[in-house]
């Protein structure tokens, strides 16, 4: 239904919460975010979050959000601008703004793009929806190798270590304990 409206298409949707394996000590509960009247003037209202007033003594409500990961297809540009770092990470960003804006006039879901991920609440829980492209590992391993603007050897870093974690690992430890 979405894949039609998108630009690039989604191969895999994995969620990759402890909360979704059922190995979560506390999971979230339903986050109904009513409460009683004192609290809500105590917090001020804008579209998207709440912020509480600098002489409350309330917090807003908080929602522990599912992380979900979509994995999308590998693209077939001829175009040797496209397979860039910084190409790779403005078509993310883009592509979570479309994914925010779509869920939300299709569905009446409520909303939230961000530059690493978009929050969709649904049924009272949040969920933290993350694009993952394996071509971004490759390029981040490639541009750390370089020495003197000459390719060397692929060299892991703190990010593409992290960033290899989330979308390759756990993905596979989810399946391996889930099924």
């Amino acid at each position: 239904m979405l894949n039609s409206d998108l630009p690039l298409k989604i191969n895999n949707i994995v969620g990759v919460d402890e909360t979704f394996r059922y190995t979560n000590v506390f999971p979230p509960l339903p986050a109904l975010f009513q409460t009683d009247l004192h609290k809500i003037r105590s917090i001020e209202h804008d579209t998207h979050v709440l912020i509480p007033r600098s002489t409350s003594r309330y917090a807003p409500p908080f929602s522990q959000s599912l992380n979900v990961l979509c994995q999308l297809e590998m693209t077939s540009s001829n175009d040797p601008g496209f397979e860039t770092l910084d190409r790779i990470q403005h078509s993310k960003l883009l592509y979570y703004i479309q994914l925010a804006k779509l869920v939300k006039n299709k569905y009446g879901y409520i909303t939230r793009a961000t530059k690493d991920c978009c929050y969709i609440e649904r049924n009272f829980f949040v969920y933290r929806i993350q694009i993952s492209y394996h071509k971004e590992i490759y390029l981040i391993e490639n541009q750390a190798g370089k020495k003197d603007g000459l390719e060397r050897v692929l060299k892991q870093t703190d990010r593409s270590k992290q960033l290899k974690y989330q979308t390759d690992y756990l993905p596979k430890i989810h399946a391996a304990i889930y099924g």
